[in-house]
């Protein structure tokens, strides 16, 4: 299709045009301002600098292709992005030959060897196609439609739906034809055709496989050269040099330079690029051409390859070959300055001092070469200095010192006045235009002055760093002015004398305000009454704060000081009362070090430091600071600062020139450029952060991994972008910004698990208090444990646990109350049963007294009646005697069962026993009883059958067992009693006829609640069994002897009780006299035999023993066993024994314990603790035999504890021995050998072992002295040495000294074998000094040595 014909228009520039427009451009170079615009280099780190292509993503960052490598620029840092092998997202070739759009998110990166389609957001190639390599005709439009041609007769087309290229056959299409293919602003596909046709290009994409339909459109007439599109206008160049321009929208064509001879010299057109409403051009050999000015072309004397024009500056970008990127833009130069290598001599010390006339002449003073006059200094730029216009002063010239501090022009007199180290003050005088120094007509020196101050015409103050303040009083004669008079004032605070002063301000009425070094901060001095004090600073933590380098007063009355450790802003009122900031490095001052404080003409404070110059606006509190970037100059120098009040104009002074704002050039930049996160580093990994917007705030997820990751972002700005300096917040975290100054990266560790919002803003000057926040939202998200379905676990298992919870406690709660019924039930149980058992426990005691009297006058009548041949009264005796002794079992049994519930049966004496003779007597015992009832009582067991256990316990066994056969035997049944050792067990067998036991009875049939319960008598025998306390006591005795018992029976025929006992190892053999002797109940009796008694002697001789008993029979028993020997007295109460004791000493006493009122254990206590009482023997005979009574009464001292019921020998046999024992002892203290004891296994006198004794304890105490001899010993026992030694031959075979030795080496071998110290410490408590004189006799004394010694304990 072909379009109307076109409206061609051409441009002729007339001479009158041209002259006019380069008047105005020369004009606009040369005029007083320093802005204009220039070619600079980018200072950028690339891989190459051949740039081959240039081109510029929405975020406004440069990707720049070289030869080697895709480079990304952001303004701030360069990354660089080359083929990698073995890596499917890389570039398919080092060298690129086209950037270009790749729709949303994307680009198309031609290189040598293939086609890239690159990711922004990821930063990676996502997609590669070698097949097109060295394609630089591309074109995309806005929906990621890309059109390729790089083949003969074909269009390659690639989609985003199909993700790759389809090539489509388009005849007459040729890559060698096609000059240009680009999209318009509405989308549409468009190539220029070397034969001057436009084609439009329009795919079909609705159907597969794609289709293009052309629509053609004749421009040009002639053959096109090259052709370039921006912005709807495409320029080509056709073969005869001509330029041309076609606007698509206006569908017009316009004629505008022959470029012939431009091309001819310096070949094709690399770019064309509009540019300030100027059009440029760059060759390939390296011009720079505006057409319309072409006597400014610019020759960069090298290649070109490209020129791209920024989308968001002013800039324009050019790719050289080899020389890296230059940029075309307009910049002001904001500082101007001079430097001493300008001067037409050498300086090489530092500006100390500066000042400016109205003639436009800057002085300026150096530490060392004198000072410098230049005139006209603005006029020279950056070139050397002539040499008409600069005067050098120095101490040749009338200079006090070479080294020069300040500069003041005096308002009295042509001069200025100059500070220096002296001697002497110095002025320059403008009516000879020579240096002098002030004569003096007293005897003093001038010296270090650092600031100058004139009152009047004859009174001048100078700050000193030496000598303090000075007022100096000038008078006038015939040669001029002298040094009148000077006084010196030495400021003082806090005891220390303050006298270096760098800076000084006057207020014009009576004050000196006076900057102090060392930390005394700043003082006011009243110049009329000569007082002076400090201002506090409120620097009491910091002291640096107060050591001033520099004072300024500021024209809202505000004092600035500057120090070694920041900045001190003061206000003062009226009355006096000061208002203190103070400002460091944390508020943002690149340095701390203030040398200089200056304020512009807009109210802002300039401070010069060691690392360059900082701004600072008192109404925000902003901070801004200047470097490398921008000054010439950047560590700067004390006292050199300076405010020109003809021009406004601020000079510092530094170690290698000096430096000046000019206020008008200090103007604020219009361009303020978006800020974009850019990545995230965490790890080892980098995340791309470009696809973050904050109309779509998905926020940046950290893993829960990650301590420490880092943040970067920047405001992209190529032309201050250096001078820009960001602060952020972290909202939920902290709640103040912290300035970043030139850095654009966060670093956070250990960031706590959360959302937060990091707030980043930027600026390039102070004035931006309202800047913009730029928010990214963060989520720092917790550890697994932490997480969102850890927590729901959490929120389920607390659930369930609570569900458990309240589970278990109703559980509990029903558990508790049927324990506590429980316990109610078993309560009411123990109590019935222990009133059941007290009550038989007490019957006990109270037969135990009768039994007792039954006992004696049983031996008696025995003893009768073994002097007779009255058979039948033997076997009468026999039975009382056995029955009495059944009665006392069946007494020891119900305490026995006391005892076991008490503390339970843990000790037997196991003994070899004959078990044959036990079975039998207790067979016997109850032969009678089988006999009178017609009950057939067998016994079967072997003649012979020893057996190891407890003889006591056995028998209990059997008189419990069988005794419940007797009572549950029908009349004329069956009883048989059976032993055998079978399996290494003693099996015992009681067999019954008669009723049985039920099933419910044989499960509780040793159950001890059972006791008392049943004792009903059985008719036939008379007799009741005591089943639940024997059968308990009896399954006791048997657990206890390791043994079991069981029960076998049917309910009506019989029962069985089976025991198993096993063989225990005895604890000693005994005779079998002995064992017959363990069978009875009663406390062993011991024979008369071999038993010492008193010698009988007349009844007034006798010993008197005191009976104290309140039963009458008892004390007539006693008294009819012992009266035969002793005289006994009769008392029946403890009162009555202590009223008899009270009229006579008893040699011995028997007493009871239960008696009314007073019992026996109240006497016992009362006799044992009467000194005059205490010695008398104490014996007591009780029913109460448990084993804790007895120990009570033995506790109390009782000499002897005898059982009821008891035997009259074995009283009488106990009475003996203590009556014996009693007259031994006292014929032992009334004898010469009781003065002997035994020491040392040798009998010594008492005196004698108290002697030694003596001696043993000096030696102890005095073990580590090496002065441990004998006479210490004498001295300390009163007497002499000779006296020692003689006293020592009678006790002891050793002398003293040798005693001494002895005692050392035994306590040296106790402490090796108790104590872990070491031998060396051991020598030193043992007091001896001679360690090989230790070793030697230690090895003598034990025959080892100490180590060995050691070893074997």
């Amino acid at each position: 299709m072909t379009w109307t014909n076109n409206n061609e228009r051409t441009v002729r520039w007339f001479p009158g045009v041209k002259l006019l427009v380069l008047v105005s451009f020369l004009f606009c170079i040369f005029s007083d301002g320093k802005a204009s615009i220039s070619l600079h280099k980018a200072n950028i780190d690339l891989s190459n600098n051949a740039i081959i292509d240039i081109y510029q993503d929405d975020h406004g960052y440069m990707w720049i292709g070289t030869y080697d490598g895709l480079n990304l620029f952001n303004g701030r840092n360069t990354y660089v992005y080359r083929f990698e092998p073995d890596n499917k997202y890389t570039l398919c070739s080092n060298i690129i030959n086209k950037i270009s759009d790749g729709g949303p998110g994307y680009l198309w990166i031609s290189t040598s060897m293939g086609l890239n389609r690159f990711s922004l957001r990821d930063r990676k190639v996502t997609e590669s196609y070698p097949e097109y390599p060295e394609c630089v005709l591309i074109a995309t439009d806005s929906l990621e439609n890309t059109l390729v041609i790089s083949q003969k007769n074909f269009i390659s087309c690639h989609t985003a739906r199909t993700g790759a290229f389809q090539d489509i056959y388009t005849q007459g299409i040729n890559p060698e034809t096609t000059k240009i293919l680009f999209t318009d602003r509405q989308g549409g596909f468009y190539l220029l055709s070397s034969d001057g046709a436009l084609k439009q290009l329009v795919p079909d994409y609705s159907r597969l496989p794609l289709t293009i339909q052309i629509r053609e459109n004749k421009i040009h007439d002639g053959q096109i050269s090259q052709a370039f599109y921006e912005e709807g206008i495409i320029y080509y160049l056709d073969t005869d040099n001509k330029l041309y321009q076609y606007s698509i929208d206006k569908n017009r064509k316009e004629y505008l330079f022959d470029l012939s001879g431009w091309i001819e010299k310096y070949g094709n057109i690399a770019r064309i690029a509009s540019f300030q409403s100027k059009l440029y051009l760059v060759f390939r050999n390296g011009l720079l051409l505006e057409p319309a000015f072409p006597e400014e072309a610019f020759d960069l004397n090298i290649g070109v390859f490209s020129m791209f024009k920024d989308k968001k500056q002013n800039i324009l970008w050019i790719g050289t070959d080899g020389q890296g990127v230059r940029m075309l833009y307009d910049k002001y130069e904001r500082f101007d300055g001079l430097s001493l290598e300008n001067l037409p001599f050498v300086m090489r010390n530092p500006v100390r001092s500066v000042y400016t006339d109205e003639d436009k002449t800057l002085w300026f003073g150096t530490k060392g070469d004198g000072f410098i006059r230049i005139k006209d200094y603005d006029s020279y730029g950056k070139e050397q200095i002539p040499a008409d216009k600069i005067d050098r002063y120095t101490m040749a010239d009338g200079l006090s010192n070479n080294r020069v501090y300040c500069f003041y022009r005096s308002q009295y007199h042509p001069l200025v006045w100059i500070g220096t180290d002296g001697p002497g003050l110095s002025y320059y005088s403008y009516e000879d235009e020579k240096v002098h120094t002030l004569p003096s007509k007293i005897d003093t020196r001038i010296r270090y002055v650092h600031s100058v101050c004139e009152i009047n015409d004859s009174t001048l103050w100078m700050a000193t760093t030496g000598d303090g303040l000075i007022e100096v009083i000038l008078e006038q004669d015939k040669s001029g002015l002298a040094v009148k008079y000077l006084q010196s004032y030495l400021l003082e605070k806090d005891g220390k004398i303050c006298n270096e002063f760098y800076s000084m301000y006057y207020d014009g009425k009576s004050t000196l305000y006076l900057g102090s070094r060392g930390g005394y901060g700043m003082a006011r001095f009243d110049l009329t009454t000569r007082q002076y004090d400090f201002m506090s600073m409120n620097n009491s933590g910091n002291q640096a704060i107060g050591d001033v380098l520099s004072l300024y007063y500021s024209s809202d009355s505000t004092i600035y000081l500057g120090a070694s450790s920041g900045m001190t802003r003061m206000k003062c009122d009226q009355s006096g009362t000061c208002e203190v900031w103070q400002y460091d490095r944390s508020d943002g001052i690149s340095n701390d070090m203030i040398h200089g404080i200056l304020e512009d003409q807009d109210g802002c404070i300039w401070l010069s430091t060691n690392k360059g110059l900082t701004k600072y606006n008192p109404h925000n509190s902003f901070f801004h600071n200047y470097g490398s970037q921008e000054l010439m100059v950047t560590e700067f120098s004390d006292d050199a600062y300076w405010k020109c009040p003809y021009t406004g104009r601020l000079f510092f002074g530094g170690i290698d020139g000096l430096i000046w704002i000019d206020p008008q050039n200090d103007r604020l930049e219009s361009y303020s450029p978006d800020l974009h996160f850019f990545e995230l580093k965490m790890g080892g990994e980098t995340v791309s952060l470009y696809d973050y917007t904050e109309t779509n705030p998905v926020p940046v997820t950290i893993p829960p991994d990650v301590s420490t990751f880092s943040i970067s972002f920047v405001a992209t700005d190529y032309i201050h972008g250096d001078n820009y300096e960001y602060s952020y917040l972290l909202q939920n975290y902290n709640t103040n910004w912290t300035e970043l100054q030139k850095n654009n990266e966060i670093s956070f560790t250990k960031l706590p698990y959360g959302n937060y919002t990091l707030k980043v803003r930027y600026k390039n000057d102070v004035y931006d208090s309202n800047a913009r926040e730029y928010l990214l939202p963060l989520k720092v998200l917790p550890p697994w444990y932490r997480g969102t379905w850890a927590i729901v676990i959490y929120i389920f298992l607390l659930f369930a646990f609570l569900g458990l919870l309240a589970y278990w406690i109703n559980r509990r709660i029903a558990e508790k109350q049927q324990q506590v019924a429980r316990k109610i039930h078993e309560e009411q149980k123990e109590k019935l049963y222990e009133a059941k058992l007290n009550f038989f426990a007490n019957i006990t005691h109270e037969l135990c007294t009768p039994l007792t009297l039954i006992n004696g006058v049983g031996d008696y009548i025995h003893s009768y009646a073994e002097n007779t041949s009255d058979n039948k009264l033997k076997r009468y005796i026999r039975i009382l005697r056995d029955n009495v002794m059944s009665l006392n079992e069946l007494i020891q049994e119900i305490l026995d069962f006391r005892k076991i519930e008490e503390a339970g049966l843990n000790y037997f004496s196991i003994k070899h026993i004959s078990v044959s003779d036990i079975i039998r007597r207790q067979y016997e015992s109850f032969t009678p009883i089988a006999e009178q009832n017609g009950i057939k009582f067998t016994l079967s067991l072997p003649d012979q059958l020893y057996w190891n256990t407890d003889p006591t316990g056995l028998k209990k066994i059997l008189v419990n067992l069988v005794s419940n056969a007797f009572k549950y035997a029908d009349e004329a049944g069956d009883i048989s009693i059976s032993a055998v050792a079978e399996n290494e067990s003693l099996i015992i067998r009681v067999y019954n006829s008669g009723k049985g036991i039920s099933e419910t009875d044989l499960k509780t049939i040793f159950d001890r609640y059972r006791i008392l319960g049943d004792l009903d008598g059985n008719n036939y025998t008379q007799t009741t069994s005591r089943n639940g306390l024997g059968l308990f006591i009896c399954h006791s005795i048997v657990q206890s002897l390791q043994g079991s018992i069981d029960v076998r029976s049917e309910e009506g025929k019989y029962a069985e009780f089976i025991v198993r006992l096993p063989y225990l190892e005895a604890d000693e053999e005994e005779t079998e006299q002995e064992k017959e002797e363990q069978d009875s109940p009663l406390v062993s009796i011991p024979t008369d035999e071999g038993t010492e008694v008193p010698e009988v002697v007349s009844p007034d001789n006798k010993p008197c023993i005191l009976v104290v008993d309140d039963n009458k029979d008892i004390v007539w028993l006693i008294k009819e066993s012992l009266s035969p020997t002793y005289n006994i007295e009769e008392a029946y109460s403890v009162e009555e024994a202590l009223r008899f004791m009270e009229q006579q000493t008893p040699a011995l006493i028997i007493t009871d314990i239960m008696m009314p009122e007073i019992d026996g254990l109240e006497l016992v206590s009362r006799v044992k603790s009467d000194k005059f009482t205490r010695h008398i023997p104490l014996i007591v005979a009780s029913a109460r035999i448990s084993e804790r009574d007895q120990a009570e009464g033995l506790d109390l001292g009782a000499d002897a504890y005898l059982t009821k019921p008891f035997s009259s020998v074995v009283l009488r046999s106990v009475v003996n021995r203590l009556m014996t024992s009693k007259k031994e002892l006292k014929d032992y203290y009334y004898s010469p050998e009781s003065a002997y004891e035994q020491s040392g296994g040798q009998l010594v006198h008492q005196e004698d072992k108290e002697f030694m004794d003596a001696v043993t304890t000096i030696i102890r105490e005095n073990l580590d002295k090496e002065n441990l001899r004998p006479e210490l010993i004498a001295e300390k026992l009163g007497m002499n040495t000779r006296s020692l030694y003689r006293r020592f031959m009678k006790i002891s075979p050793l002398t003293p000294i040798e005693f001494i030795k002895d005692y050392r080496f035994t306590y040296a071998a106790q402490l090796l074998v108790t104590t872990n110290l070491n031998v060396q410490e051991i020598i030193y408590k043992v007091g001896i000094s001679s360690k090989s004189y230790f070793y030697r006799e230690f090895a003598a004394k034990y025959n080892q040595t100490p180590k060995e010694y050691r070893n074997k304990g």
